[in-house]
């Protein structure tokens, strides 16, 4: 719980500034002076290349809180299905979330 607390408020931070960085790096894309004739093509390119590392960067990062969203949520069930398993009825719910997990993985 604790864990998925921590997830969240490093997450939704992130979520809500994500536009004002993607906008800003836009910006900084779409103002390189192609048309200079102060830069050289490699000085161009180069501002281009550390603007698209800068988004493969984010979008890097987006992808590994994705897969620990996703990895705190399995743990999460998994604690579901131990804590209810002790109960006689609620023991059919977690048999069959346990034959289903394989399925399940496929979707995760």
């Amino acid at each position: 719980v604790i864990l998925m607390f921590v997830y969240l408020v490093k997450r939704i931070p992130q979520k809500l500034q994500s536009e004002e960085k993607v906008q800003e790096m836009a910006t900084a894309l779409s103002q390189i002076p192609w048309s200079s004739n102060t830069l050289t093509a490699d000085d161009k390119t180069s501002i281009f290349n550390k603007e698209v590392d800068k988004f493969k960067g984010m979008i890097q990062q987006e992808a590994s809180m994705n897969q620990l969203g996703n990895a705190i949520l399995l743990v999460m069930l998994y604690r579901i299905i131990v804590s209810t398993k002790f109960h006689p009825r609620l023991a059919i719910l977690t048999s069959t979330v346990r034959h289903a997990i394989d399925d399940l993985w496929h979707f995760a």
